[in-house]
Formats: structure tokens, sequence, C-alpha cells
């Protein structure tokens, strides 16, 4: 698939991807109400439902070029649905091990090594990703690229939703378990009361 633009025209169409950024705040604050994984689990969707649509765009129109846009803020936005509360669960996870061992990470805590990590972490995707996709896309094609990018949304989308099952069965489970032990005291109390009441 080629448009016939220079290398600065094909630059500048990858800048869609980074204007869903100047949303952060907002991205923040409702990850602070409703909390990170029904943001991240949005935007890995909008990203596995968006990469292979992507293949749709096979050649120059202005509508094509207008769609291409659309496409990559949409999958911008996801990304930065994932990005931007992820920092908040780092933070909040490197309270609790630097509580859990006071003495084991210094006086500034575990937080600049949780981020060292995921500077890595990210710097290895940014790395790896454009060579994979491009591996795909000298050997496959374009639709298969498309796919590709969704599937990598995908990939991601699946681990956050078996943690959200993890932790529902998990309330529920424990949320009987105190039903449970409510009950069996309430039986104790109602036995020992008429003991009571006849001694």
């Amino acid at each position: 698939m080629t448009f016939g633009w220079s290398s600065q025209g094909a630059g500048l169409i990858f800048v869609s991807l980074a204007i869903p950024i100047f949303l952060s705040p907002l991205i923040g604050m409702l990850s602070d109400r409703f909390g990170s994984r029904p943001l991240s689990a949005a935007g890995l969707l909008l990203a596995t439902v968006f990469g292979p649509l992507l293949a749709l765009i096979r050649s120059f129109s202005v509508g094509r070029v207008v769609a291409l846009v659309f496409f990559l803020v949409v999958i911008g936005l996801g990304i930065s649905l994932v990005m931007t509360p992820e920092m908040a669960v780092i933070s909040i996870f490197a309270d609790s091990k630097a509580k859990e061992k006071p003495n084991e990470f210094g006086l500034g805590g575990a937080t600049a090594q949780c981020c060292a990590l995921t500077t890595i972490a990210t710097a290895t995707a940014g790395s790896v990703g454009p060579l994979i996709t491009g591996a795909i896309q000298s050997t496959s094609g374009w639709t298969a690229t498309s796919i590709a990018v969704g599937a990598f949304g995908a990939l991601g989308l699946v681990p956050v939703l078996l943690k959200a099952a993890y932790d529902r069965n998990f309330s529920q489970s424990k949320a009987e378990d105190t039903a449970t032990s409510s009950a069996e005291a309430k039986d104790i109390d109602t036995t020992r009361a008429p003991m009571m009441g006849s001694k």
C-alpha cells in the first residue's frame, strides 16, 4: 500500500496517534473516579477493534486519508486510556511494596525502580513492535499488519479481563464467607440465649 507521500507527509500523519495525549488530564480524572481497569480495558478494546480497520485504507483519496486519521486518533486514545491510569497503578504498587519491606528500598521507596522498569518495558515495546510489524508488512502485506495491530491489543486485553473475573469471584467468595460466618455467629447467640435465661 502506497500513498505517494513524502517522508514529511508520512511522518505528519502519525501525529494523529499523539493527539489524544492532550486528553490525559481528563483520563486521569476518570481513572481516579472509576478505577484504572475499566479504562485500560476500554483502551485495549479500541486498539483491538480499530487496528484491523486500518486494512480498509488501501489507496489514496481525501476520504480515506480522513478515515486513516480517525482510526489513528482512536488507537492513540486507546493507548492513552491504558498508559495514563497505569501510572497511578505503578505508584500505588510501589507504595505498597515500600510498606511491606520498608528497609529494602531505601528512603525514596520503590517508586523510582518501578518507573524505571516501566520505562524499560515501554522502550522495549517501542523498539520491538515496529520490527515485528515491519517484518509482517514485508512478508504478508498491509492487511496482515493491520490485523497484527489488533492482535497486540487483544493480547493485552486478555489478562485484564481474567484479572477482573478473578477479583469478582474472589469478592463474591469473600462476601459469602462473611455472610456464613455472621449466620453461624447469630445461631450461636440464639442458642446461648435460652440457656442463659434458664440460669
